[in-house]
Order: C-alpha cells, then structure tokens, then sequence
C-alpha cells in the first residue's frame, strides 16, 4: 500500500513546499507517455488539492452539472473521509472544468452531488499548457460536514485515498492511479484498494 504525507499549511499553500505523489500505476496508454501527479494539504478550513498531468490531444468536451467526467482529460482524487469505513468522496474534475461529485460505499450505490449547490466553496482553477494541464481546487470542511458532520482532521489521523487520470474517449485512452486498484468490475471505485494518507 502507498502512503502519502499530507502537509499541514496555513492558508493557500506554497506548492514548491508541499510533497508530491506519481500516478506511476498503469492500466492502459503506457505507450502514449501520458503521466500524472498530485499534491495534497490541509489547514484548520480546508483540504487542497492540486493535480496536474502532462498529455496532449485534451478532450474538453463535457459540460453541465451532470458531466461524463471520465470520457475527457479528467484528473480525480477519491478520498475515505470516516476511518474504517469504505464510504468514499470521489472527485473527477476535466480540464473545462467539468465537476463529477459523489459519495457512498461503491461505484453503485454513491449520491451524486449537484455542483450548484453542494460544491460550492471548492474554486477550481485549471492552468492549461503545451504539454499537459494541472488544477487547483480546496474543499473546505463545511462541506465535507454536509456528508460527514464531525470531519476534523488532526495531525495523525489517516485517511484512505487514491488519485487517478484518465480519459476514457480522449484521442489516446488511458487509466493510471496512484495505488493499485483491481479494476474489475467497479474500474476506479474500489475504496479497499486506497492507498493511506496521513495529516501531518
């Protein structure tokens, strides 16, 4: 299992200071040279979250409140906010970007969360580039309170969380995570495959 540090900052973190993690583990377009990382931090309001990948041939076609997120670039961070148990907060995000927020114990028995109302507060920014693209985005505690009332993280505390990329109708296909993950037959939403991140 991969372990991640997440660095404890106060307010917008300098993200030259703040650890990264590869999304090395892949599944399909090896051959494309597509890859993808992640940074995470946290205060005493927020989770941030900045997620970048080097591709080119960006798909940024979906759109709306009820985006297929996975069918373009899409960067993803699926996160266990109660320890011990496997409900999980899946966050796919596009470089438009269009927003895929649920939550639940699996692929199919999730809540889907309406970005103009329950998503408010997470601010994305997306940097688009030559040679790939990265995003920017918090999500602050008084939302994660919506789901989890008593979320609180504190120094110690270990959260189960994975990152993936993929791009399931991109002009080069590909899937690639951070921890390994047995794709069949939920692909991504296997919450007992995480990887552990620990609050610093």
């Amino acid at each position: 299992m991969n372990t991640y540090t997440i660095k404890k900052v106060s307010g917008q973190p300098d993200w030259s200071a703040v650890p990264a993690l590869s999304m090395d583990v892949c599944y399909a377009g090896q051959e494309h040279g597509i890859t993808a990382g992640a940074q995470i931090a946290y205060d005493d309001e927020c989770l941030y979250v900045h997620l970048f990948s080097n591709e080119t041939d960006l798909r940024i076609v979906e759109d709306g409140p009820l985006a297929s997120s996975w069918l373009d670039s899409c960067l993803e961070f699926f996160f266990s906010p109660i320890p011990g148990k496997p409900h999980y907060v899946n966050i796919e995000m596009t470089a438009r970007p269009a927003l895929l927020m649920a939550y639940g114990p699996n692929r199919y028995d999730r809540m889907r969360l309406i970005p103009s109302q329950e998503t408010r507060g997470l601010e994305p920014v997306v940097n688009i580039r030559d040679d790939g693209w990265e995003l920017f985005y918090q999500i602050p505690y008084s939302l994660l309170r919506i789901l989890v009332p008593d979320f609180a993280p504190f120094s110690g505390m270990e959260m189960r969380a994975n990152c993936f990329k993929c791009g399931d109708e991109t002009a080069h296909y590909h899937l690639l995570a951070w921890n390994p993950v047995n794709l069949k037959p939920t692909g991504f939403h296997t919450p007992q495959d995480f990887g552990m991140m620990v609050f610093e």
